[in-house]
C-alpha cells in the first residue's frame, strides 16, 4: 500500500488539480460540490461528466503509467540490463523499450530515433510561438 501511495503521489503533486479531485473523492464529497470547489479554488469550471471521467479514466491511467515506468526502470537496471537511447529531439537519455520510442525496421536498434513524447507533441508552426 505504501508502494501506491508513493507512485500515486509522485504522479498527483504534478497535477494539483487531479490531486485535490482524488482528495475530496476519498473524503466522500460528490461531484457537484468537487465542481463548486474547483471553480473556488482553481477558477475553473469543469461539467460533472468531466468530473467523473477524470476520476475514472483520466487519474488512474496517470497512475499505472508511472508505475509501468517505475517497474521497468527497476527491471532494466536490476534483473536484466536494458539498452537506452537519447532522443535526438528532447535530448533526454530513455529505455529503449516500445513505451518510450516507437519501432521503426530499419533502425540499427529498431527504434525511431525520436521519443514518442516528442513525435505525438503538436509542434508549433515557426513564428508562431
Amino acid at each position: 500500500m505504501n508502494e501506491f501511495d508513493d507512485v500515486s503521489s509522485s504522479i498527483l503533486y504534478e497535477y494539483p488539480l487531479y490531486y485535490r479531485i482524488v482528495e475530496l473523492k476519498i473524503d466522500g464529497v460528490q461531484n457537484q460540490e468537487i465542481q463548486r470547489r474547483l471553480e473556488a479554488e482553481f477558477g475553473i469550471c469543469h461539467s460533472l461528466e468531466y468530473i467523473s471521467s477524470l476520476w475514472r479514466k483520466k487519474i488512474p491511467n496517470l497512475i499505472a503509467s508511472r508505475a509501468e515506468d517505475r517497474f521497468l526502470n527497476w527491471y532494466f537496471t536490476v534483473v536484466e540490463k536494458g539498452n537506452y537511447k537519447k532522443c535526438s529531439r528532447c535530448g533526454q537519455i530513455k529505455l529503449a523499450h516500445n513505451k518510450y520510442f516507437s519501432k521503426n525496421s530499419t533502425s540499427k536498434d529498431g527504434f525511431y530515433s525520436i521519443c514518442k513524447d516528442c513525435r505525438n507533441h503538436k509542434r508549433i508552426p515557426f513564428g508562431q510561438e
